[in-house]
């Protein structure tokens, strides 16, 4: 079925849906989460935090104003657990929500797979690794996932801006290398006129007063 819009409504002719507007919103600003937000941290004893930050999922939007204390499921006395912190939209209770996936205790521990279907989509913000008599989370415990496009990635858009970065390190590089590269060729000449200098006053010492004017 062909759909279009947006066009003028007549007497209710033209209704456009939620959906057909976040299927409009899809179709230029890609998922993900923008640019260094989202980042998760350690908090106190078996809690993570989730910083303020906005994502797209799907065509709908996610904005976070301040720090959220998730929980973290206690650890096992003997074999470890690998938990997974997302962002999951879900058309069902029409939001998008921070959770901690509870992975399964295991001696090899597996973190849990994000759902991507119709009715959910998770972003994969990170992992968290809970070795056997963990008491409290720490930063080395999580492992940041947000720029793995196969299941987060940043948000993309029809005009992106350009990453200059690489571009700048690469022309700093290119200038350290040139004056480092034309100061020796300079310190190389000055050196070799200086030793033509002192050589020719050594000679001009050597040579008796009244000739030394056939030298000059």
């Amino acid at each position: 079925m062909i759909t279009s819009g947006f066009f003028p409504d007549v007497n209710g002719d033209r209704l456009y849906t939620n959906d057909f507007l976040a299927r409009w919103v899809h179709s230029f600003i890609g998922n993900g989460v923008y640019d260094g937000d989202f980042a998760v941290t350690a908090g106190e004893n078996m809690n993570v935090v989730l910083p303020k930050g906005q994502a797209w999922i799907n065509g709908y939007y996610c904005r976070n104003d301040g720090d959220v204390i998730l929980p973290v499921a206690n650890a096992d006395g003997v074999l470890k657990r690998k938990d997974t912190v997302v962002l999951r939209w879900d058309i069902n209770t029409r939001d998008i929500t921070a959770k901690v996936l509870t992975g399964k205790f295991a001696s090899e521990p597996i973190a849990p797979q994000i759902t991507r279907s119709a009715e959910q989509y998770d972003l994969k913000l990170a992992e968290i690794s809970i070795p056997a008599g963990t008491t409290a989370i720490t930063q080395s415990l999580i492992t940041d996932t947000r720029l793995d496009n196969d299941v987060c990635g940043t948000v993309t858009g029809v005009v992106q801006q350009v990453d200059t970065t690489t571009l700048y390190q690469q022309i700093q590089d290119d200038l350290t290398r040139f004056r480092t590269s034309n100061e020796a060729d300079f310190t190389g000449w000055s050196a070799e006129q200086k030793a033509a200098f002192d050589a020719w006053l050594q000679t001009m010492k050597d040579i008796p007063p009244e000739d030394a004017a056939a030298y000059l």
